[in-house]
């Protein structure tokens, strides 16, 4: 909700830091179900770009 909220009031480019971030942490601590999720999202964005 809160990178979509981010996108349309034209700050996509901090949601994306955001959830690139959040990806690199989940990536290190090897949680795999919130990667998985965190790239759906990360996907979803771009659709709605």
């Amino acid at each position: 909700g809160l990178a979509l909220v981010m996108h349309k009031r034209n700050e996509g480019p901090a949601a994306f830091e955001m959830l690139n971030d959040a990806l690199d942490l989940a990536q290190q601590e090897a949680r795999v179900t919130e990667e998985r999720n965190i790239k759906i999202l990360i996907a979803q964005m771009h659709v709605v770009k």
